[in-house]
């Protein structure tokens, strides 16, 4: 499980996509930057992967259907949802994701509406639809959410995977922001600064189309979320009507004792029926409601008993993990996910160990920053090319991930050796060692792909070395 996930979902955002991927990973440096390309046509995706970035794909059109596809494949504890237009700064981000992990919040807005949006942005309906969005969700819902259309978002863990996307589009962010108000989650506003869109990059958002849509988003949330509040005021306006025509026909009534307009009578009798009938409809369905509110809370507590679980163990690799993977079984029990890797294995999934046939040089055929910790035990000094292994290393920790890794000092050679030529250890191992490493040399190599060497200690009366390293940037 990722610390904090940057989240950008993208369409033909090559203009801008590599300036916000770096600008968020110097605010957060130890976030992994995800970016969902949805069929960009631009070249956005390998901009993206040049920039450092996990990319991966949704292929059914619409930001809504991404982000219930990111939603969906990223744990972290705090995630962070930026459009890659470069409209909203990196800078608030570190401010965001603390609310997130210090504060307790659920969700974070980014704020543009008290800062720069109607200054910078020079689309005027657009101005007005925020406005009016604001205005209609306060009304019906009462809130203190200042805006509601922001792109710019941070989330907790437990709102992320308690959170039912159904919109496909732009009124994704609405849905979102009902979704934490009527389930009482902690909402905190940071204001932020809006920049318009540099020139030659498009919005995707239809003013009036996606506008239309974001409306009835929220009627259709009101009748959810609100079922006795809207139903009670269709049974209103309809007993008000009916009302209105029964009056005379009453009055006719009692003045002459006759009824001259059954039809209206009719009509009228039938209108106050459908009025009754509205009225019990929003009884019983604000008890479904409550029930659902009851279950939803459950499922909250089992959210946040599942992440409180998932942080006791996390992601790691063993490099040369061996026949048996024997360090990976030892530890199966206290982790996420493990992953072996070893020319004398075959491919096979054991449990939550999935084990790998390969020589490493090959590189490793899994995920970019999927893993927190990667080992290396007793490897780097058979290798050709160790800095080719060390960068796949590199690439598939997490950043702020930990490689620990074991080698043989130069001390250690004529001892090896001599074991080796009395046949007390394996002579053809000892003699497909191409490299004794130093603490310098170690260091050195380390840093030289992207980590810096946390710890380094020698053990076995010196023969043996062990070094950590933090990946702490792009290479």
């Amino acid at each position: 499980m990722d610390k904090i996930a940057v989240l950008i979902p993208c369409y033909n955002e090559a203009k801008t996509i590599s300036k916000v991927i770096m600008d968020f990973q110097a605010v957060l440096p130890e976030a992994v930057v995800y970016v969902y390309d949805n069929n960009s046509s631009d070249g956005t995706d390998k901009i993206a992967k040049d920039a450092g970035a996990v990319v991966r794909y949704e292929y059914q059109q619409g930001k809504g259907n991404v982000i219930r596809r990111m939603f969906a494949e990223v744990d972290a504890r705090c995630y962070v949802m930026v459009d890659g237009d470069d409209t909203y700064p990196a800078e608030n981000a570190r401010k965001m994701a603390e609310c997130i992990l210090s504060r307790n919040a659920d969700m974070v807005v980014g704020d543009r509406l008290s800062s720069t949006y109607f200054e910078e942005n020079n689309r005027l309906f657009h101005n007005f639809g925020n406005d009016l969005v604001r205005k209609v969700i306060h009304f019906l819902f009462q809130n203190e959410i200042k805006d509601i259309m922001t792109g710019y978002r941070a989330f907790s863990y437990r709102f992320v995977k308690t959170f039912p996307v159904l919109s496909q589009g732009f009124e994704i962010e609405t849905e979102m922001s009902i979704h934490a108000i009527d389930k009482n989650m902690q909402i905190e506003n940071i204001v932020c600064d809006y920049r318009n869109r540099p020139e030659g990059s498009e919005s995707k958002l239809n003013t009036y189309a996606d506008g239309i849509k974001v409306l009835l988003t929220i009627l259709k949330l009101f009748r959810t979320y609100r079922p006795m509040k809207f139903f009670s005021m269709i049974a209103i306006c309809l007993a008000a009507v009916s009302t209105a025509f029964l009056v005379p026909v009453f009055h006719e009534y009692f003045k002459t004792g006759f009824v001259p307009n059954f039809p209206t009578l009719i009509v009228c009798g039938f209108v106050m029926l459908a009025a009754l009938y509205a009225l019990f409809s929003g009884i019983v369905l604000q008890t479904i409601y409550q029930k659902n509110r009851q279950d939803f809370e459950i499922d909250l507590y089992r959210v946040s008993k599942e992440l409180s679980c998932e942080e006791r163990g996390g992601v790691i690799a063993d490099i040369g993990c061996g026949r048996e993977a024997a360090f990976l079984n030892y530890y199966s029990a206290s982790i996420l996910k493990g992953y072996g890797f070893d020319f004398r294995i075959g491919d096979q999934d054991i449990g939550n160990l999935t084990l790998i046939n390969n020589k490493g040089s090959d590189g490793l055929d899994i995920e970019s920053c999927c893993c927190d910790t990667v080992f290396m035990l007793a490897v780097l000094e058979h290798l050709d090319t160790p800095k080719v292994l060390l960068k796949e290393i590199h690439r598939i920790l997490k950043p702020g991930g930990s490689f620990c890794l074991t080698t043989p000092t130069p001390a250690a050679k004529p001892v090896l050796e001599c074991m080796a030529a009395l046949h007390i250890i394996n002579r053809e191992e000892i003699l497909e060692h191409k490299h004794y490493y130093t603490g310098q040399e170690i260091h050195t190599l380390m840093e030289d792909c992207g980590f810096a060497c946390d710890r380094y200690k020698k053990f076995c009366f010196g023969m043996n070395s062990m070094a950590v390293g933090i990946k702490v940037r792009r290479i």
